[in-house]
This record gives C-alpha cells, structure tokens and sequence, in this order.
C-alpha cells in the first residue's frame, strides 16, 4: 500500500486548496497512509479527512527572514542562477521527511522550484509535482526569479501531472520532458444536490478570489459598466484585506456599486444556492490553470462565458460548450453577455453544452488515472 504526503503552502480558500481537498480524500480509502503537509497553519477552509502536519516556523526564519533573503538575492545576482539556496521551509520539509517513510510526495505551490533538492536527498521518493497553472505563468511570473530550480525539479520528479493540453505541451519543454508529463483534469468538485438553474433570474454569477490581475476583476468591473441596471453580478469569494479593500476601491470608483453583489468565501449549500439562483456563469481571468468553477457553474446548468486562457480553452473545448472572447476585450464580452442575457432560449441552448460537459469532469475518472502514477 502507498504512503502518500501532499505538500501544500496553505489550506485556505482557493481552486487549489480545493482540488487538493478532493482528490487527498478519495485516495483515503486506496492507499495505506495520505496526509497532508503546510507549510503554514491557515486555518483549513474545507473539510480535509487526511491528518494535516503543519510546518513549525523555526527561529531562524521567525527572527531574520529580511536577512535571509537578502542573501537569497545576492546568491542569485552573484552566480547569475536562477535559483536559491535552500529555503528554510524545504530544510524541515526534509527534516520531517527523513522521520517518515513515506514513499510518494505529491507537491503543489511553492515547493515545485525546490523538489530537486528533496530528490537528491531522497532519490528512491516518488515524487509528483502537480502543476495547477499555465506553464508560461508559473516561467515566466510565479518562478522567473527561480527558474533554473523549477526546471531542474521538472526533471528529476518522477512524473510531472498537469491540468490542460496547452499545458501538456507546454511544460514538455520541446519534448524533452513529455515522458514525465500526465494531464488529468481536474474533477468536479461541488455535489449537485439541488435542482438546476431555471435561468430566469437577472443574475450573473462569479466564484473567485479577489485577486486583481488574476481573477480579471479589474476587467470585471468594466464589463458591470456595461450591463442593464436590472442585472446583478453575484460573486462568491474573498481575499486579503489588502484585495478586499483595492476590490471594493475597484467597483467604487467605476460607479457600479449597485451592480455587483459580493457574497464572500461560500461552501457547501451557500454555494450551492449561489449557482442555483445565477443564469450565467462570468469567468474574467487573465489566466487560469484548469478552473473548477466552470465545471461547478456547468453542473447547474449555467451557461458559461468566459476570456479566452488554457483553462477555459480546455473545459470549454475551445468554445464548443460555452462563450469564449478575445482576453481583455471588454466590448466583445458585454456585446456577448448582452445576447445571453436578452435571450432564454439561447441561455438554454448552453445549459445543454453545460450539462452534457460535464460529465466529462468525473472524481472516479480523476482517480483512475492518479491511481496509474502513485
């Protein structure tokens, strides 16, 4: 039996937290130990059935973390190697490893640019990097400053598991990797217990966190610019309270504040409801690894409209099963939302895509395939 330890950097909200609440505890009953490793002691936002170790801040880092990374830097700048020493988290991550006899890690997050590290102190460790976003984000603004070390855990891991085909053939770095690298999609996360939508509510609705760049909020509210005074845009999610603040400065100074309602960070039934009660399902991203959110919206039958990334390329196979526009071009997304929103009889020709995709997004699907690599 498999001994299993995911490695997370927090186990708050987000799409990431999410899948990794999903998929750790379906693994439960098919393997001999899953547990799940933070590397910060976030309070858990959703229901994790596996023990969860949390990382002990040590004093070093608690006391002269400003230090140590100005030696980071000047490491860097000096070897012109895009790569750090080892971070203090990886040095007890491999404490904590080297009491345990786990024999597959499967790491996400910050931890992917220092997987080598683990490797060459432990190289009989299966280990699995999990890549939850687009491969030029995570190059080229997520690891840029480290990405020899990303590069260099890519090919010492034992298989490489990401989420869409652009990324299939992305994180291949010309072929030399494709052995390594499996797609599995993420799976449905967010059980259906309740009817489908009706479509006839004047609201549009959005699940994300409030990262700005990210999430496209700032797109966002452009695009409540555009909308009737009769339709609302509902949104599910939080942040900081530095994005919460700059989100609502956002939605202020863009006079919509009658337009957008802001639901905060929902599960279970509240978000259930949230789907349920929309008529369509908004996705602004700039960038998305593989968005749970739209197979969530498609489960309610929410038909879905969103800018054009990976993620949404791949759930919504290139617009066959929803609408796809031009990324950033807030004219063709309300002129879009625009003939959504006046016409049921084409909010219920999505609905079909909707409900017919998926059931592409299988959990028992999704372990078949995480089943092959452990």
């Amino acid at each position: 039996m498999k001994k299993i330890l995911f490695v997370v950097d927090d186990l708050g909200v987000g799409g990431l937290q999410k899948i990794v609440e999903v998929i750790s505890n379906s693994l439960i009953p098919i393997t001999e130990v899953t547990k799940i490793y933070s590397h910060t002691t976030t309070k858990p936002f959703y229901n994790y059935n596996p023990i969860i170790q949390y990382r002990k801040i040590g004093i070093l880092e608690r006391y002269f973390r400003l230090f140590y990374l100005a030696i980071n830097a000047s490491y860097r700048f000096i070897s012109k190697n895009k790569k750090t020493i080892i971070s203090t988290r990886t040095q007890d991550l491999l404490g904590y490893l080297s009491r345990k006899d786990y024999n597959t890690l499967i790491i996400t997050g910050s931890s992917v640019a220092e997987a080598y590290k683990i490797k060459k102190k432990f190289p009989n460790l299966n280990i699995i990097l999990w890549m939850h976003n687009n491969h030029d984000i995570y190059f080229n603004q997520y690891f840029s400053v480290v990405k020899d070390g990303l590069l260099a855990s890519m090919i010492s891991a034992d298989k490489i598991v990401v989420l869409t085909s652009e990324d299939e053939t992305g994180y291949s770095l010309s072929g030399k990797l494709s052995d390594k690298i499996v797609k599995i999609n993420n799976p449905l996360t967010l059980e259906n217990t309740n009817e489908i939508s009706t479509l006839t509510t004047k609201i549009i609705s959005v699940t994300c966190r409030y990262s700005i760049q990210h999430k496209g909020l700032d797109y966002l509210v452009k695009v409540a610019q555009g909308i009737p005074k009769e339709w609302k845009i509902a949104i599910a999610g939080s942040g900081t309270p530095e994005e919460i603040s700059e989100f609502k400065a956002l939605i202020k100074n863009a006079g919509v504040e009658e337009k957008i309602i802001l639901r905060g960070a929902l599960e279970g039934e509240a978000l259930q409801k949230h789907y349920q009660e929309s008529s369509i399902y908004l996705m602004t991203s700039r960038w998305e690894g593989m968005p749970l959110v739209l197979a969530e919206a498609m489960s309610f039958g929410l038909p879905i409209i969103a800018y054009e990334q990976s993620g949404s390329d791949e759930v919504l196979e290139h617009g066959d099963y929803g609408i796809l526009v031009s990324n950033g071009n807030i004219d063709s997304m309300v002129e879009n939302l625009s003939l959504l929103m006046g016409s049921l009889d084409l909010r219920k020709k999505y609905q079909v895509k909707s409900l017919q995709r998926v059931k592409a997004f299988s959990i028992e699907y999704a372990i078949e395939k995480w089943q092959k690599i452990l």
